[in-house]
């Protein structure tokens, strides 16, 4: 994972303790990604909500994940340090100047290490920065696993509209008629009655809500053209296929899933960049 020549967890605590001292960041990025396997974790927005330890623990535990390219398993064969020694020189490392100007500070971590709170933190933080008194919807998008509902849910101060309430018998996706019609009539303040369909009993039923500013509107298919002039703000949860599959297969419909669903999510994420277009990357 990059990070295998500091898995010392005391050299690790030494060179972070080192580091904060030097630290003078405005970044409040709590996080970046790097690819869908690692991001880069922002020393100083992380250290104002968890403690050092946690990020010595994200570090550390990345460092002992397998590493999936085959270029930097071969690079791990060798000891650079005993490579070195042979030399009689110490192995180079970046100079004081670099390290104390360089920004920002932050340490490489697996991106399926990112628990629940931290992915919410980051949203949430987010939404903070762009809340006026003004109705702003933000499509919460993302392949099916990746924690949308879950980091939906967690969420402060927004109202959330879940399009799995909105699936129904038709070979749709969702209702987009019902969807459109919802989002045009939303006003803050206001009190809606949410028709929800039931998959299970093929009934609706109705959700009493109340309009924040913020609606956030929860899974796949909320940024699909037709909604678009819509939504204020793109948010996509990054998730890669393996820790997606892992998810999955705890669902009672696993064939579902594999068969149907991600099938058909997937031709709609080749539809368009969501990464590369999305105003934020969870």
């Amino acid at each position: 994972m990059l990070v295998g020549h500091l898995v010392d967890q005391g050299k690790v605590s030494k060179y972070l303790e080192e580091e904060i001292l030097n630290c003078n960041d405005s970044n409040d990025i709590l996080y970046e990604y790097i690819n869908e396997d690692v991001v880069r974790v922002n020393i100083i927005p992380f250290l104002k909500v968890y403690s050092k330890e946690k990020l010595i623990d994200l570090f550390y535990q990345t460092s002992k994940l397998p590493i999936r390219n085959k270029l930097v398993e071969d690079v791990k064969k060798y000891d650079l340090e005993d490579i070195y020694k042979e030399y009689g020189v110490k192995a180079p490392s970046h100079s004081e100047t670099y390290r104390n100007n360089y920004q920002p500070h932050y340490r490489v971590v697996a991106s399926k290490l990112l628990s629940p709170d931290i992915k919410v933190l980051k949203l949430q933080n987010f939404i903070e920065s762009v809340r006026t008194n003004k109705l702003q919807i933000i499509a919460l998008e993302g392949r099916c696993g990746s924690g949308k509902s879950t980091i939906s849910k967690l969420l402060n101060n927004v109202t959330v509209i879940e399009l799995d309430d909105h699936f129904d018998s038709s070979n749709n996706p969702v209702n987009l008629d019902y969807i459109e019609e919802l989002l045009s009539n939303l006003k803050v303040g206001e009190t809606i009655n949410e028709k929800c369909f039931d998959c299970h009993t093929g009934s609706y039923y109705i959700k009493e809500k109340e309009v924040n500013s913020i609606v956030v509107l929860e899974g796949v298919y909320g940024y699909l053209p037709r909604l678009r002039k819509y939504i204020d703000y793109l948010a996509y949860v990054v998730i890669d296929q393996e820790l997606q599959l892992e998810r999955i297969k705890t669902r009672n419909n696993f064939n579902d899933f594999i068969e149907k669903w991600i099938p058909r999510e997937e031709e709609y994420f080749k539809s368009f960049d969501f990464v590369v277009n999305a105003d934020i990357l969870i």
